[in-house]
C-alpha cells in the first residue's frame, strides 16, 4: 500500500480526491453493470472494499502531504500549470521517499 501511495504522491494526488475517485468508481461500476445488477448489496460490498483501501492508503498519503508540503503543492501547480513558467525554487525532488506505516 505504502509503494501504491508514493506513486499518487509523486503524481500529486491528493488524500481528499481519493473520495472523489471512489464516486467516479462506483457511478462508473454502477453504469456498467447495470441497475438490476447493481443492488444495494453489491453498492455495499464495493463501499466496503473501497473504505477497506483507503483505511490503508489514505494515512501515508495524508503523512506525505504534511512532511512533503512544498512538493505536494509544487506537483499540484505542475499538474494544473504544466512545466511552463514556474517559480524556479518551487519544485523540489522528493523521488524515493518512503514513509514509515501509520502509528
Amino acid at each position: 500500500m505504502e509503494n501504491l501511495a508514493n506513486i499518487h504522491n509523486k503524481m500529486g494526488v491528493k488524500a481528499v480526491e481519493y473520495g472523489i475517485a471512489g464516486e467516479a468508481l462506483f457511478h462508473t461500476v454502477q453504469k456498467c453493470i447495470g441497475p438490476t445488477e447493481f443492488t444495494p448489496d453489491v453498492g455495499a460490498g464495493w463501499t466496503k472494499i473501497y473504505s477497506k483501501f483507503l483505511k490503508y492508503l489514505i494515512p501515508y498519503v495524508v503523512r506525505f502531504e504534511l512532511e512533503h508540503k512544498a512538493q505536494s503543492k509544487a506537483i499540484a501547480w505542475k499538474r494544473e500549470h504544466g512545466d511552463g513558467d514556474a517559480p524556479h525554487d518551487m519544485f523540489t525532488k522528493h523521488e524515493g521517499v518512503s514513509m514509515s506505516a501509520p502509528v
